[in-house]
């Protein structure tokens, strides 16, 4: 039996039944589905196109730990938290420097600008973008809405297990 790597750009609809072992959803993609509807559906779209026993792996900002509220914390480097200035190198465009400026907190949704400034050519760009953060319940319902069963919840990328404090929430989930 032959082992292949498929990676699919797009989103959920261009999605087939590729009986996959493993779909992984990366940068906080989950975060992005900001309607209920559309994110169950992205669910489902993603379980139809797994294996039995296949996997699903996505990781989600904790909403407990509300970095927008917490300017002074020290390694935040959420792009809506504020206050936020970062400065890298790219070896094409020169120095950047990112500013991050909240925009809105309207209940589980966080809006917020990021300023990027290319300081080679003067020419600054604006990406102003708009999160939702389910809590852990929520999300688990929506897995199991869509009839995962949820293998484990981790809290960070050290394989620690989620609680309250946890800077986010990794979701390994199975088709069941």
């Amino acid at each position: 039996m032959k082992n292949e790597t498929i990676w699919i750009q797009g989103d959920a609809n261009s999605f087939e039944e590729f009986n996959a072992d493993l779909a992984i959803m990366t940068g906080h993609v989950a975060q992005f589905h900001l309607e209920d509807e559309q994110w169950q559906n992205v669910l489902k779209l993603i379980y139809k196109s797994l294996k039995p026993g296949g996997y699903l792996a996505f990781e989600s900002r904790n909403p407990d730990v509300q970095p927008w509220n917490n300017p002074n914390q020290e390694n935040n480097t959420d792009w809506y938290a504020p206050n936020l200035h970062k400065k890298f190198h790219d070896p094409k465009e020169g120095e950047i420097e990112y500013r991050a400026k909240l925009i809105e907190v309207d209940g589980q949704k966080v809006t917020s600008e990021g300023h990027y400034l290319f300081t080679k050519t003067g020419e600054e760009l604006t990406s102003k973008n708009t999160l939702i953060f389910r809590t852990r319940e929520e999300i688990e319902r929506f897995l199991k809405g869509a009839d995962f069963s949820i293998e484990n919840v981790y809290g960070n990328w050290d394989w620690s297990e989620a609680s309250t404090e946890s800077p986010e929430f990794i979701f390994v989930a199975k088709k069941n």
